[in-house]
């Protein structure tokens, strides 16, 4: 896919590498209560919420007949490079409730048709054709590939710790009240725990939801793809 998200952990600290919008989480046990878990630190994906939406929002060079587009069947022409209105995404609000809310997507300078909804990915390289035609025009390329967003968080000597790294296939359809699901999930059965958080994320896309009052069901082409990886640290 286009994200990748790295926890390497150490036995002073963890440290996370990640670019696109697969979520890291972490929680670690209260003073108080050893078997009781809160969420220390969540990564701040590469959406519309992201600082980088206002770099793009600002990329300069306009648009020109092949510059940020979808240029391979021309058209598509968008200021910037950026679509915002009627963009919606899934959000989440309990285990019963889903509404939407504002999103976007993004042409970066390259010979692919396709958007990204993310402000870095990894991939979506210009071909050799493409970056000469840039040089040649002088026009600096935008593109998503940048450096992974790097974060440490410092351990503390005879805590536990619950790391969990997973796709938006599972966050789409989670809410935050599901963080102490996934933290028992993972302390209990380490094992198991990766495999029974897909399951769970599985039958969230298949059920009813309340939506405007009604009842729906997200049809099979609306779910996304699920990859999950936790760890229990102690």
């Amino acid at each position: 896919g286009s994200t990748l998200s790295i926890v390497k952990i150490f036995p002073d600290r963890f440290e996370c590498f990640y670019i696109g919008d697969s979520t890291i989480k972490i929680y670690a046990n209260t003073v108080d209560n050893s078997e009781q878990f809160t969420r220390i630190f969540m990564s701040k994906n590469h959406d519309i919420d992201h600082d980088d939406i206002q770099v793009l929002a600002s990329r300069s060079g306009g648009c020109t007949e092949w510059y940020r587009k979808n240029w391979m069947n021309g058209r598509n022409i968008y200021q910037n490079g950026i679509i915002i209105k009627n963009v919606h995404r899934l959000n989440v609000l309990s285990d019963k409730d889903i509404t939407m809310s504002p999103s976007f997507y993004s042409f970066f300078d390259g010979d692919s048709k396709n958007m990204l909804n993310m402000t870095r990915a990894i991939g979506h390289i210009p071909s050799k054709e493409f970056r000469e035609r840039a040089k040649k025009e002088n026009i600096e390329l935008s593109l998503p590939q940048k450096t992974l967003t790097t974060e440490t968080i410092m351990r503390e000597p005879g805590k536990k710790y619950c790391v969990i790294a997973a796709s938006d296939g599972l966050w789409d359809i989670a809410c935050d009240k599901d963080d102490n699901l996934f933290v028992s999930l993972i302390k209990d059965d380490p094992y198991s725990a990766a495999k029974n958080i897909v399951d769970f994320a599985v039958k969230r896309w298949g059920q009813e939801w309340y939506y405007n009052g009604k009842l729906e069901k997200l049809g099979p082409l609306q779910r996304d793809d699920i990859g999950v990886a936790c760890v229990f640290v102690e």
